[in-house]
């Protein structure tokens, strides 16, 4: 991390007003060990003085609860329209500890309806990142269910997903009324949960009509089944609200490696015209938010990355089974705002059983998104570690002084990755723990330090020669400065993405 987190990136719809109220999830570092993976509710309202006072709920050291914490009158680094930087450097009082100061440095960001937080809590070996940032699916593991409308008896729509009960399209009324999703008692070994989805194809008018579920809306728009208005799609300026009253979208603004679920899949009746048919499919489609379909009407220049399967998901024979499926990156320079996901009981439109009795059944279960990338480059004070690769963890440098865990910055690929930091000045190492983009710990570098106030930040590195090749903002607008969210490519290929 910079100055500000300087590399992490936000990729939302910039918002003209900010939220008071956020859910965050949370990584946490005490005395250099990671904590497990928390959320947390915060507030964050600016006063009377034009400063900001968070509050952070339910807040816990190290596993030992404090309960309330309360950081008032944050000052204002920088505050434009839509982005506000925040520091403060005071003592806090918590409720376990009445009258004991507390020492906390606090930096942090709004924008739009997103919040980082980073907290520097020396005394008791604290340090935590805070974001609301949305990387993972609502409803994933599809145990919580709604009514398509308010004349259904049942509820037979999982939350944030939707079928063809709840379509759009000129012949939607005619295909709606089969029903071809159900929740079920059926769930993957090990889970938690109790619920999962049931899929099953069905004949309307003599037509093999998948069971499907999407994270966008359904259109039923011909009586050929590979006609592209017959679709899944997704647009976040629409207005339309499902039966939750949820918009027909499931928002990600992470950059995932891969999405991983649970599947069970029965292949049912098949004559000789259908016998080569013989998978469910699954298709994701990481977008900006502008339109998208699937399947394409056509070339869409608004995808920043597909996840796909069409060939693997073969009948299991009544047990379940894993599956990960790795998004291919397209070299476009626009930023992940939502997540366009459809599951088929057959990979080919129309393409199923068309018998009733002997239907394509498909289970899906604990959908998850998957940030394992690792990072190209190490920076300390904004110079390269010579020799840095992700396996290799333990390296010597010189530096001119201890750096910060905002003079620490990694950079990958398509993902962001930061690192909290915890420093031995008895033997001179420096720990740095690896987080993703989702906070969820991935690994611990160690840094033997030489510490030479002569030697300048040079010494970390030798000069890399790479020159910016374009600079633009999240609008798509090529900017000379890397202020505020920009992405950066350099002349060797790299892409560097950053809040500064």
């Amino acid at each position: 991390m910079k100055k500000v987190f300087s590399i992490l990136v936000m990729a939302f719809v910039a918002m003209t007003s900010f939220a008071e109220d956020y859910v965050c999830g949370m990584a946490m570092d005490v005395n250099g060990t990671p904590q497990e993976f928390n959320t947390v509710t915060i507030s964050c309202t600016k006063n009377e003085a034009g400063k900001y006072d968070i509050t952070l709920n339910n807040f816990y050291f190290g596993g030992i609860p404090v309960g309330t914490v309360e950081v008032k009158d944050v000052d204002v680094v920088e505050e434009e329209e839509d982005f506000v930087e925040l520091h403060s450097e005071q003592n806090i009082s918590i409720a376990m500890m009445p009258g004991v100061p507390i020492p906390l440095v606090l930096n942090a960001m709004l924008e739009g309806n997103n919040i980082f937080i980073h907290l520097d809590i020396p005394d008791v070996g604290t340090k935590v990142v805070l974001s609301s940032r949305e990387t993972q699916l609502q409803n994933g593991g599809f145990e919580d269910w709604h009514k398509v409308n308010a004349t259904d008896a049942t509820e037979n729509e999982p939350n944030a997903w939707h079928h063809i009960m709840s379509a759009t399209g000129k012949f939607a009324s005619i295909v709606s009324g089969t029903l071809h999703v159900f929740p079920s008692d059926d769930v993957r070994p090990g889970s938690t949960g109790k619920k999962s989805v049931k899929m099953e194809s069905s004949s309307v008018l003599g037509i093999s009509a998948n069971g499907t579920i999407t994270t966008g809306r359904m259109k039923a728009g011909s009586f050929t089944p590979s006609d592209p208005q017959n679709c899944t799609f997704m647009d976040l300026s629409l207005t339309d609200v499902d039966g939750n009253g949820q918009p027909f979208a499931n928002n990600i603004v992470g950059h995932p490696t891969a999405i991983h679920f649970w599947y069970k899949y029965k292949m049912g009746a098949r004559t000789a015209d259908n016998a080569a048919n013989k998978t469910a499919s699954v298709n994701a489609l990481l977008t900006d938010g502008t339109y998208c379909q699937d399947p394409a009407d056509k070339e869409y220049d608004n995808i920043v990355a597909v996840a796909q399967d069409v060939t693997s998901m073969g009948d299991t024979n009544g047990e379940w089974k894993e599956m990960t499926v790795y998004f291919d990156y397209k070299d476009v320079e626009i930023s992940p705002a939502s997540l366009l996901i459809t599951f088929s009981t057959c990979a080919v439109a129309g393409g199923g059983s068309t018998d009733n009795d002997n239907p394509d059944v498909l289970y899906i279960d604990d959908v998850e998104m998957v940030y394992n990338e690792m990072p190209t480059v190490l920076n300390i004070f904004d110079t390269p570690v010579e020799g840095f690769t992700a396996d290799k963890t333990t390296y010597d440098v010189t530096v001119p002084t201890v750096p910060t865990d905002m003079d620490i910055d990694f950079e990958c690929d398509n993902a962001l990755v930061f690192g909290l930091t915890s420093f031995n000045d008895q033997s001179n190492v420096l720990t740095v723990n690896l987080y993703n983009e989702d906070l969820k710990f991935v690994k611990t570098y160690t840094l033997n330090l030489t510490i030479d106030p002569s030697a300048g930040v040079e010494s970390v590195k030798g000069e890399t020669g790479k020159t910016v090749v374009s600079r633009v903002n999240l609008a798509g607008q090529q900017v000379k400065n890397a202020k505020g969210i920009t992405i950066t490519k350099y002349s060797d290929g790299t892409t560097e993405k950053r809040i500064k």
